[in-house]
């Protein structure tokens, strides 16, 4: 749940453990009472909603940042999966 960027009241968001969305990669925006999420790969509102001239916002932010949030995403995507395997592991080898 942590906070990645913050501009004009809008807030983004990668969370780790969400598997709501089919493990696409995406971003959660939070802009005042209004919630989103947007696909990373091709920049649209996958759920919830957003005003116009914050969704330009978003948009552009993405676009942006888009080789980054890529790398971002993975990079928490092996971790999860690593501490997956480490508690397999702990799980197989007690004693």
């Amino acid at each position: 749940m942590p906070i990645i960027s913050q501009f004009y009241g809008i807030i983004i968001r990668i969370y780790f453990n969400d598997t709501e969305q089919h493990y696409l990669e995406h971003i959660h925006v939070q802009y005042n009472e209004y919630d989103a999420v947007y696909s990373i790969k091709n920049n649209v509102v996958i759920a919830g909603n957003i005003p116009s001239k914050q969704h330009k916002l978003v948009s552009a932010w993405i676009e942006i940042h888009k080789e980054l949030n890529g790398l971002m995403v993975k990079i928490l995507t092996q971790t999860i999966y690593m501490k997956i395997a480490q508690m397999r592991y702990n799980l197989n080898n007690k004693s």
